[in-house]
């Protein structure tokens, strides 16, 4: 008999192989638990020496589930989704009113929503908004996370949800007000002969901007690779290169005159920014509530 048999698993390890197990990629699990790659391999090592057997098959470059830790996950599954409820049922006796915000686009919250939320709150004195993050955002993230709602970039076609989109995504080139004036930029061409910003959450954006303008000739000529397009907007005002960001994120700082527009055309990228939601009789009506602000907000936009 296993020495084990009697003790629970540590449970520390355990949510940690949930999330490895959800994402079968150790840097995503580490990114959403907010913790080294190498703490994770650590959690799973101890979790398999407790159980005494393997739960993921592995290779060089990538991790994936066998049929013991597939078995498992599942069980597990169940589980925490019955402490979640559980743990809601409680916590609703004496919580305030809260709606739960989960965004995967960071550039968008930090630039756009940010500075128009405080009025959404002023309107709603009586609501306590709650805004979280994550890189992605998908079935799991309402069925064991206090969320009401989610704003992401990915269409979502789960069952029992809806997913409407907000707003469309415009791209527009934007540069600093001292690189103009040095070095013109006039028409699409002239970026040749600048140094571009890139996103490496958005690696192909300069190359579909191009290839959409006509010009897919042109030889991209890139320097500073930055992971978000708030971090490219930053640059762009610091630096003499050239950022391709959404259009909404750099209204205000164009009209203050941090950054020129100097092509003024903004380019439809065929992407747009979706408020994902599903009906709960206890927040239904305050993710309405948002939803319709939100779609008030966006409709000036587009």
């Amino acid at each position: 008999m296993n020495k084990n048999s009697h003790r629970l698993p540590p449970l520390t390890a355990l949510k940690t192989f949930e999330v490895v197990a959800r994402h079968q990629q150790l840097k995503t699990a580490a990114n959403e638990l907010f913790v080294t790659t190498s703490a994770v391999s650590r959690q799973i090592k101890q979790l398999e020496e407790f159980l005494g057997v393997d739960l993921f098959d592995r290779s060089k470059r990538s991790i994936e589930l066998n049929d013991a830790g597939t078995y498992y996950a599942g069980e597990l599954k169940k589980i925490f989704d019955h402490v979640y409820q559980a743990t809601q049922q409680v916590m609703s006796k004496n919580e305030r009113n809260t709606l739960h915000i989960r965004t995967s686009m960071m550039s968008f919250t930090q630039r756009w929503l940010m500075p128009r939320l405080f009025q959404f709150q002023q309107d709603n004195p009586s609501l306590d908004i709650q805004l979280t993050s994550s890189s992605v955002i998908n079935e799991s993230d309402f069925d064991r996370n206090p969320v009401d709602i989610g704003l992401t970039r990915e269409p979502f076609d789960e069952a029992h949800f809806v997913c409407e989109p907000i707003m469309q995504e415009q791209l527009i080139v934007v540069c600093s007000p001292a690189l103009q004036s040095k070095h013109p930029i006039g028409k699409v061409t002239d970026l040749a002969d600048h140094r571009l910003i890139t996103t490496t959450s958005r690696p192909k954006l300069w190359s579909t901007y191009f290839h959409e303008e006509g010009s897919g000739d042109i030889k991209i000529n890139t320097h500073t690779q930055l992971a978000h397009f708030f971090l490219a907007i930053e640059a762009a005002v610091a630096s003499l290169e050239v950022a391709l960001v959404p259009l909404p994120l750099v209204t205000n700082d164009i009209d203050s005159g941090r950054l020129v527009a100097p092509l003024a055309r903004a380019l439809p990228s065929g992407e747009h920014y979706y408020a994902v939601y599903k009906y709960k009789s206890n927040t239904e009506h305050n993710v309405q509530k948002f939803v319709t602000w939100l779609k008030v907000q966006t409709d000036q936009v587009n």
